[in-house]
């Protein structure tokens, strides 16, 4: 195989690669903000979060997901705009653990989660 056929497939393959990495990126924001939904609604139904700690939270998973959306539209996420979402979703998910591990719950809900009512 001649060099050149060599520096070309050795560009291509690294090429694919980086490209995999930008889209596995992708794939560990979304995967994030989706298991962050996932808990916020458990906890909710769970009665471990009030109603204003749930709406803080949801509006919190909404501008992520608005910086989200922003750092896409280009078609490209940048290293930098990656960093800057993880880090709220980093944040978030600090919140998340904070407001569910706090003493304030909704009773109501608490109630229900305990005797089996699960809507």
């Amino acid at each position: 195989m001649s060099i050149l056929k060599t520096s070309i497939l050795t560009f291509g393959l690294l090429g694919v690669s980086a490209a995999g990495a930008l889209a596995h990126d992708q794939r560990l924001i979304d995967r994030t903000q989706a298991q962050q939904m996932l808990e916020i609604e458990k906890l909710r139904r769970a009665g471990q979060l009030t109603r204003l700690e749930y709406h803080a939270l949801k509006a919190e998973q909404d501008r992520i997901a608005a910086l989200e959306l922003s750092a896409k539209r280009d078609g490209y996420v940048s290293p930098r705009e990656f960093r800057e979402i993880r880090e709220a979703q980093r944040s978030a998910g600090r919140h998340i653990d904070e407001l569910s591990h706090n003493s304030r719950v909704n009773y109501w809900r608490l109630w229900k989660w305990n005797h089996g009512v699960r809507s």
